[in-house]
């Protein structure tokens, strides 16, 4: 898979060894081709509202709570781990203000993180083609994208500034330290985590842990299971601390 995904970077550079390559990589003190490396090598599959019941979870068992905090002046922190090129977090956006206007005007923020440069480039633009945005609702279209279409080529999908306003786009390596110093009361980080061994899940879900808000909620892929103690599950692949009560009558369903 790897020499597969790095091909055309070797062919692009004129390097015929994969030793030669990560030789260059090392060399490289800008960092630039570490991050081609690393946007060649990462996956990006993605799509707007992808696993659905998530977001349908999200409403029956989180969003009254998260908008009485706004009311009343508190700040609300929403987490897209791996956000890929942004579907996950515009597709949170549009979900959260479609339920209640709040959203728009109170302290509310999605903070979205990928290793990927340059899917987080892609991601800011909040562009999408028609294939892109097939996922999304009629509704949400029509209320949070703008249509400039082309001559020549396929219709092109903006997000409205209402909704890309919303979202802080960083650079973030799981493994490194995180630099976040507040608790989020929603994390979602879907598809992500499998791609790591055992180890390095163990502590993974540890570190989330300590920045889930008490009564948070975690959302992770549908191939994914959380086996640390310090979390329960309160839902299909949705997760709570396990010291949390606020979701008891999920477990009892």
């Amino acid at each position: 898979m790897i020499r597969s995904r790095l091909r055309h970077r070797l062919n692009h550079l004129g390097v015929t060894s994969l030793d030669q390559y990560t030789d260059r990589v090392r060399q490289d003190t800008s960092g630039i081709e570490f991050q081609e490396m690393i946007s060649a090598l990462t996956t990006n599959v993605t799509g707007f509202f992808r696993e659905p019941h998530h977001f349908d979870f999200l409403t029956e068992a989180k969003v009254n709570h998260l908008v009485k905090k706004l009311k009343s002046g508190e700040p609300v922190r929403v987490w897209s781990a791996g956000c890929s090129n942004g579907q996950e977090a515009y597709s949170l956006a549009m979900h959260l203000t479609e339920y209640d206007p709040k959203f728009s005007n109170g302290d509310f923020k999605i903070l979205a993180t990928d290793i990927d440069t340059q899917v987080l480039r892609f991601a800011e633009q909040g562009l999408y083609n028609e294939q892109q945005v097939s996922g999304v609702h009629k509704k949400y279209l029509e209320a949070y994208f703008t249509t400039a279409a082309q001559k020549n080529a396929a219709a092109q999908y903006r997000l409205t500034d209402q909704i890309k306003n919303l979202i802080a786009f960083k650079q973030l390596n799981l493994m490194d330290d995180w630099p976040m110093s507040g608790t989020f009361d929603v994390i979602f980080c879907r598809n992500v985590v499998i791609y790591f061994d055992a180890q390095t899940q163990a502590k993974l879900w540890k570190k989330f842990e300590r920045v889930l808000d008490p009564d948070g909620l975690m959302f992770v892929g549908h191939s994914e299971r959380i086996s640390d103690h310090q979390f329960k599950s309160v839902g299909a692949t949705v997760y709570a601390k396990s010291s949390s009560n606020a979701y008891s009558f999920q477990q009892n369903r």
